[in-house]
């Protein structure tokens, strides 16, 4: 009988007081311009606010009884902190389904994962009220959070959480699509490292923790990095050649041969197995030579003139390089190119989104094969070379997050990778700087 009282005198806000506040925040922010040009549900709502108000009330109502339960004010703020995030879950995941870089077969495929019982059609019109009932109540929820209990603020966990979850989904939506397709998404170990921050930081935040983040500024300076890193790219850069010499192909082909011999002597494309110094070798080694002359292929891309010259350098440098390798001075048979030329279709095909990353997973496919038999391979550890420090973020998430066996020895083998564009650069006068080759 006492027990509203004893919650008033507590501080606790009462299922009515949330009911009251959660229809005035929905009818102000109904009028809100911005809201209604930024948000199509609320574009959607100012059409018919009563309506709208009577469907999304009869499913937010579970939402404030469950507050409503806590016995302590400190219980009902977190509290309100987890219908937050569920409703953010539910938006960002519903919304994902429409992003404009899958395509009408993309949502397709994922309609037919996640739920076969429904058509295309049918689950399209399904995510965009899942996504429209959860967007309008993260809004509710976060106002509620910051009228009863001072929680919410401009800059505060819940655009960090926003966008962790949403590169979540998208990625766990991508490699969904490419399994079905039979195909590699080569930033697939994100997808667990991902759901592991998440988790951290649902762990963080339910423990009364906050973070201090301002988008715009990170976004700034992520732009600001970029150009930075644009600029240095170009200052070593060199006009690409229409001609290449002689000296260039005995240049290279001196390079493939050394790259030979450190395969064959087990120098290259190995993988750490435990903190003693044993490791993991290609499953097939001899593939490894494919896969240099499919990074040298990419290299030479970008410093000659066009993708024919830079097949027939390619060519002319490994043929002689085989030559001196078997010590015949007859011809050696023309060399099969389809590939290094395969590398160098995925790079430009991957050139906005991480083509190195891919380009790592790709190579592993080809050396380990079947990797269920090497599950124990540890950490991959950088070492501190030039090479290390120039990896891309992507790569950099994939050695500092990945638990995912094929990202882990992605890494451990980025740097022989790396080795072979750098090296071909630098034969065509590129300033890359020093670059310690392993033995």
């Amino acid at each position: 009988m006492f027990e509203g009282l004893k919650k008033r005198l507590k501080g606790v806000a009462t299922y009515s007081q949330f009911a009251d506040a959660a229809r005035e925040i929905f009818y102000t922010f109904i009028k809100d311009d911005q809201l209604q040009r930024s948000f199509s549900c609320w574009r959607a709502a100012a059409k018919d606010p009563d309506e709208w108000f009577k469907t999304w009330f009869g499913m937010f109502d579970e939402r404030l009884r469950r507050l409503a339960q806590a016995d302590a004010r400190s219980a009902q703020a977190l509290s309100l902190r987890k219908e937050t995030v569920e409703a953010v879950k539910g938006s960002i995941t519903a919304l994902t389904y429409f992003d404009e870089e899958f395509t009408d077969e993309d949502r397709k495929i994922l309609g037919e994962i996640l739920m076969p019982e429904e058509d295309a059609k049918t689950y399209g019109d399904i995510q965009y009220h899942i996504y429209a009932y959860n967007d309008i109540s993260s809004s509710v929820l976060r106002m509620l959070s910051y009228k009863h209990f001072e929680d919410a603020r401009a800059n505060d966990w819940f655009d960090l959480y926003s966008d962790i979850y949403k590169q979540y989904i998208k990625h766990a939506y991508s490699s969904l699509i490419a399994e079905k397709k039979d195909s590699v998404y080569a930033l697939q170990p994100l997808v667990p490292v991902l759901k592991q921050q998440i988790d951290e930081f649902e762990h963080r935040l339910y423990q009364g923790e906050n973070w201090e983040y301002d988008k715009q500024q990170a976004l700034n300076e992520v732009e600001e990095e970029e150009k930075e890193r644009e600029k240095r790219e170009e200052a070593r850069k060199r006009p690409k050649q229409k001609t290449v010499s002689n000296h260039q192909i005995d240049e290279l082909s001196e390079y493939l041969a050394e790259r030979v011999g450190r395969i064959s002597r087990g120098g290259l494309y190995t993988a750490p197995r435990d903190d003693k110094g044993n490791k993991f070798h290609p499953q097939n080694p001899e593939r490894a030579l494919w896969v240099d002359l499919g990074l040298m292929l990419i290299a030479l891309s970008e410093c000659v003139e066009d993708r024919k010259m830079a097949v027939d350098v390619l060519r002319k440098a490994s043929e002689k390089s085989f030559k001196k390798i078997v010590k015949s001075s007859e011809d050696v048979t023309e060399l099969d190119l389809s590939i290094p030329e395969a590398f160098l279709d995925a790079w430009e095909k991957h050139n906005q989104e991480s083509p190195l990353a891919h380009i790592a997973m790709v190579t592993v496919e080809l050396l380990y094969g079947d990797l269920s038999d090497i599950d124990n391979l540890k950490h991959a550890q950088p070492d501190d070379s030039e090479q290390s420090k120039e990896w891309s973020d992507t790569v950099k998430n994939l050695h500092r997050l990945g638990r995912d066996l094929m990202a882990q020895i992605a890494v451990s083998i980025m740097d022989d990778m790396l080795e072979v564009g750098h090296y071909t650069k630098k034969i065509f006068g590129w300033d890359v700087g020093e670059y310690v080759r392993k033995k």
